[in-house]
C-alpha cells in the first residue's frame, strides 16, 4: 500500500540524492551488460528503472530547493495533481491515458504522492533528458559542413526526432519489456515483443548516463 504521506528531513536529502544516482548508474551498467548480450528488452527495463530513480533525485533536489527557500526543515510528500510536470510535459499521448481520471464526468488530473508514483518520476527525468539529448545531437554534427543555417536546424531536428522513436515514457514500453500477459481472446499467454536495436538503445543508454552526471555535478 502507498504511504499517503512521507516526511523527510532536509539534513536527509543529500544522502538520498547520491543514493538514488547511484542506483540509476547500476540500472545503467546493467542495462549495458544486457544491451551487449543482445537482452535488449530487459535493457530497455533497466534503463526505465534508471530514469526513475533519476526523477527521484531530481524531485528530491527540487523539493528541497523550496523547502529551503521557506526556512522549513521538512520535505513533506503526500498526495497532489502534480499541474506543473504534468502539463509541461511533451509526453501527451501517454498522459492522457494514465495522468488523467474521470470524476463525476468530467476529466480531471490524479492525485498522486509523486515520491512514489512511476509516471511522475519519468517526468521528473524527463527535462534533464531532453538537455541531455539535445546537448549529444549537436556535438555529434559539431565536425560537420553546412551550407545554411536552415540545413543545420533541419540535421538536428530529424536527429533528435530520431532520438525520440525510442520514447520510455510510453507505458506500452514498460509493459512489453517486462511482462507476460495471457491473452484471453486466443486462449494463449504472450510476451511481448519490441522493434529495438541495439545502437539506439545504446545512445539512450549515453543520455541517462549523462543526465545522471548533469544531476550530481550540475556540468557535464
Amino acid at each position: 500500500m502507498v504511504k499517503r504521506e512521507l516526511k523527510i528531513p532536509l539534513r536527509k536529502v543529500e544522502n538520498g540524492v547520491d543514493l538514488c544516482l547511484e542506483n540509476a548508474s547500476q540500472f545503467c551498467s546493467d542495462a549495458r551488460v544486457l544491451c551487449d548480450n543482445m537482452s535488449l528488452d530487459h535493457a530497455l527495463a533497466s534503463c526505465i528503472f534508471a530514469l526513475e530513480e533519476l526523477g527521484k533525485a531530481v524531485l528530491l533536489k527540487t523539493r528541497a530547493t523550496y523547502t529551503l527557500k521557506e526556512s522549513k526543515d521538512m520535505l513533506i510528500f503526500k498526495k497532489e495533481k502534480p499541474e506543473e510536470i504534468y502539463f509541461n510535459s511533451f509526453s501527451s499521448t501517454y498522459l492522457s491515458e494514465k495522468g488523467y481520471c474521470w470524476k463525476d464526468g468530467k476529466k480531471e488530473l490524479k492525485e498522486v504522492n509523486p515520491f512514489f508514483d512511476h509516471l511522475s518520476k519519468l517526468l521528473y527525468a524527463s527535462h534533464t533528458l531532453y538537455i541531455v539529448t539535445h546537448r549529444n545531437v549537436v556535438k555529434s554534427i559539431e565536425d560537420r559542413g553546412f551550407e545554411s543555417d536552415d540545413e543545420m536546424d533541419e540535421t538536428i531536428n530529424n536527429l533528435l526526432k530520431e532520438a525520440y522513436e525510442l520514447n520510455v515514457y510510453d507505458t506500452d514500453f514498460r509493459e512489453l519489456a517486462l511482462y507476460v500477459d495471457y491473452d484471453q481472446e486466443q486462449s494463449a499467454w504472450k510476451k511481448g515483443s519490441l522493434k529495438l536495436s541495439q545502437a539506439k538503445l545504446g545512445k539512450l543508454l549515453k543520455n541517462i548516463e549523462d543526465s545522471i552526471k548533469l544531476t550530481r555535478y550540475g556540468n557535464l
